[in-house]
């Protein structure tokens, strides 16, 4: 297993591990501030801004816009995926209390992993689903990632920092046995 029981779980719960592609900086331009651009120029008759957009653009789907949730996903799902956000939630806010207190993220690790433990059966299922259903694995992306990364922040902050102590590494076998 992982390092983190919990990364696991995200995972678990539909993140993908495809990132978005960084932005490319914009190229660089040899116009002044405030000067217009070269394409502006050459335009004798500007469009009024109150024209409507072409039809192609208005035709586009909303490449943005979250994925409807699947009928695969039943309430005993989200009962599931909520239960470990709220627990991820938690770990997060009593890492960060722990400060770099590594005996203390130690102990908050090992109640974690008891009541991660509680949840195992439930989690499985959720694994099953999100590893057959692409649908529900998209879903659960939309709606649990960036949660489920931003609760997670400061344990793997500790992780760093704790990585080599004893009390901690053993908290987090704990973790990866639950």
């Amino acid at each position: 297993m992982g390092l983190l029981r919990l990364s696991i779980l995200a995972l678990v719960l539909g993140c993908s591990s495809k990132a978005p592609p960084p932005k490319s900086p914009e190229p660089p331009t040899n116009q002044a501030a405030g000067e217009p651009a070269a394409e502006e120029k050459l335009v004798a008759n500007p469009a009024p801004a109150d024209d409507p957009p072409p039809p192609e653009e208005e035709d586009k789907p909303d490449d943005g816009a979250p994925p409807q949730k699947p009928a695969s996903v039943t309430a005993a799902h989200l009962k599931t995926a909520d239960a470990v956000l709220a627990l991820m939630v938690k770990l997060g806010v009593d890492m960060q209390a722990a400060g770099s207190d590594c005996k203390a993220a130690a102990k908050v690790i090992t109640a974690a992993s008891k009541s991660i433990a509680k949840l195992k059966p439930d989690i499985d299922k959720l694994e099953a689903l999100t590893k057959s259903d692409a649908q529900a694995k998209a879903w659960f992306d939309a709606n649990y990632l960036s949660k489920m990364m931003t609760a997670l922040g400061p344990l793997m902050s500790l992780a760093g920092t704790c990585g080599k102590d004893p009390d901690f590494q053993a908290a987090m076998k704990s973790m990866d046995a639950a």
